[in-house]
């Protein structure tokens, strides 16, 4: 039986998402219900457009917020980050641990995620997936908590950025599994 070690991602409440929600919402409905509801006279036809909108957007917001159920996993010589559509395996051995580190996105602005993203998800409060940073690099990222995110170069010369709720225990976790042989205890 494997030994799986287990983290879930770092979550911070972001009530901006809700706005944006409501934003898309508004600017959606407001020529629906002009066009629809007043110049066509037909005002129930309108609010139930208007409605199944609303509903058709919750689902898209809900179902792109993975970050309730992101978890990273280290067994095997494996990080496994489950729980979002990005998700994916990756070889400990092509990560430079030894370069990781525990850094506050607040307080360097050239790691956060740029505006344009190769393969994502970007909402407030909540990043997923393959998104060119700001300084330009490549990164795989999985972001919640800017303040505690786990940088770990690939020797391939991308980024994975990580908001973990415990960063140390990943990073501990990931150093022994690429040293197995050291944390044997026989």
């Amino acid at each position: 039986m494997k030994f799986v070690t287990s983290f879930p991602l770092a979550r911070q409440a972001d009530p901006r998402k809700w706005w944006m929600f409501g934003g898309i919402v508004a600017l959606a409905a407001i020529p629906i219900w002009i066009t629809t509801g007043i110049l066509a006279r037909q005002p129930g036809f309108a609010a139930g457009i208007i409605a199944s909108l609303c509903g058709l957007l919750l689902v898209a917001f809900v179902a792109c917020d993975r970050s309730k159920s992101v978890r990273f996993e280290v067994a095997d010589g494996i990080l496994r980050i489950r729980g979002d559509f990005f998700g994916c395996e990756i070889a400990v051995q092509t990560l430079r641990l030894n370069a990781a580190e525990i850094v506050d996105l607040t307080t360097r602005p050239e790691l956060r995620p740029g505006w344009i993203k190769n393969c994502g998800t970007a909402l407030p409060g909540y990043w997923s997936g393959d998104i060119p940073l700001r300084n330009g690099q490549a990164a795989l990222v999985f972001l919640s908590d800017l303040r505690r995110v786990l940088v770990i170069p690939e020797k391939s010369g991308r980024l994975l950025l990580l908001s973990c709720a415990e960063s140390d225990g990943l990073l501990r976790a990931l150093r022994d599994a690429a040293n197995p042989a050291a944390t044997a205890w026989e």
